[in-house]
């Protein structure tokens, strides 16, 4: 058996176009660290290395190691891998994962996605993910990686997201941040329906261009309203810190911007800190 070791870093390296990649049907799970899947087959380019093609894979991750070892019957390669953008999501798995990446547009779909934040489990099916500066003015010779697409050109959609339901607390920071308006946030967000009914989240669509952002989405379930928000997005590659400014939130007639920011706060995830409207996501920790 042929066993390969290279140089990997799709996420934070950069290059004048995104590396040639193409994993199909890939299943998978993530958790303290570390995570296996298995694929069908996957196909991809080490730029100034190697051309690599495998069928019947097996995947071994090791984020402390920064390293993804891909296996087939004839051939094992280890990548040295930055996992820095994996690091939001303590837990997680994934079924019919699929990516794609070739020259200027980078995609990511899935069937179904499960995130796991002590105590909730977010169950989210029909994933689609793309960055694509395909018609930016890039010159060839320019470097860019798959983050500077994030903030250049991106879109996020999920046909549907689900979750156990809300607590207490952010029936109390509705009512708070919406004062002039206690009767009617009473009579949507009915307290007793309010904590016993999983919540059902549709239509989820976030587009990115330069550096802002702009989301809408389908709040379900008894409350029927509209989700949208805006705001800008940037990062410090050399802190690798995203940041995260909301501008404006609204659910219907609701203002949620500081409901949303506390509810951030309130996961007490040790790489997500909220100050003010921003929320700053630490991908080192």
């Amino acid at each position: 058996m042929k066993y390969v070791v290279l140089s990997f870093l799709i996420i934070k390296s950069a290059f004048a176009a995104y590396p040639t990649i193409n994993i199909q049907h890939m299943h998978g799970d993530f958790l303290d660290d570390k995570g296996s899947a298995s694929a069908e087959k996957a196909y991809y380019i080490i730029p100034n290395a190697a051309k690599i093609s495998h069928k019947d894979i097996t995947i071994e991750i090791n984020k402390k190691k920064k390293n993804l070892v891909i296996s087939d019957p004839n051939t094992t390669v280890e990548l040295v891998f930055d996992f820095s953008f994996i690091n939001v999501f303590k837990a997680f798995t994934f079924e019919e994962l699929n990516i794609s990446s070739n020259s200027k547009l980078f995609t990511i779909k899935s069937d179904i996605l499960d995130l796991y934040v002590s105590p909730k489990r977010y169950h989210l099916e029909d994933i689609r993910f793309e960055t694509d500066v395909r018609s930016l003015p890039i010159p060839d010779d320019e470097d860019i990686t798959v983050v500077d697409g994030m903030l250049l050109n991106a879109n996020l959609k999920v046909k549907k997201l689900e979750f156990k339901n809300f607590d207490d607390v952010v029936f109390d920071l509705l009512q708070k941040e919406n004062p002039t308006i206690l009767p009617e946030v009473k009579q949507v967000f009915a307290k007793g329906i309010f904590q016993k009914l999983p919540m059902i989240v549709r239509s989820i669509n976030f587009d990115v261009k330069k550096n802002e952002f702009k989301g809408t989405a389908k709040i379900d379930s008894y409350i029927n309203l509209w989700l949208r928000l805006n705001g800008s997005i940037n990062i410090d590659k050399d802190a690798k810190i995203i940041d995260i400014n909301i501008r404006k939130a609204k659910l219907g007639i609701f203002s949620v911007k500081r409901t949303l920011l506390d509810m951030a706060r309130n996961l007490k995830l040790e790489n997500i800190t909220v100050k003010g409207n921003h929320i700053y996501i630490n991908l080192e920790k």
